[in-house]
């Protein structure tokens, strides 16, 4: 059984923190979760930005979550005989974990990742602690 792993941005802390507990209040509302503040030792609860890991891990052992801006390498472009690497925020879609792909600012399409992608991929930073990579990555 997989067991599914969470982290929040704590603005309070201006840090990513484990997720020790989540809950929804009420249907449809959004989820409350429960993190330790590295600060004080207590466990603090709000209605914090969840980010839900992929199950995947770049090619230094480190887990990918969703919100995390990965490169990655691409691959060869058919067309051009080119390698790109790439940069991307990772969603959660409908079939997956992936990216919409830019690359010298044309739209690609999509890309999703499994295992074979672990190895070719490199977890620069997440859209809340480096807004900056977002940007880079084409945007939230």
């Amino acid at each position: 059984m997989e067991i599914l792993k969470f982290k929040a941005w704590v603005e309070s802390e201006k840090k990513m923190l484990p997720v020790w507990q989540m809950w929804f209040p009420q249907a449809g509302a959004s989820p409350r979760a429960m993190v330790k503040s590295p600060k004080t030792g207590k466990f603090v609860i709000g209605p914090f930005p969840i980010m839900q890991c992929t199950g995947l891990k770049d090619r230094f052992g480190k887990e990918i979550y969703e919100g995390d801006v990965i490169e990655c390498h691409e691959g060869a472009n058919i067309m051009d005989q080119r390698e790109y690497d790439v940069v991307v925020v990772v969603r959660f879609g409908r079939s997956g974990y992936g990216s919409v792909v830019d690359v010298h600012g044309e739209h690609c399409g999509g890309m999703y990742f499994s295992l074979p992608y672990e190895g070719c991929m490199k977890i620069l930073g997440n859209i809340y602690e480096n807004p900056e990579l977002a940007e880079k990555a084409g945007g939230l």
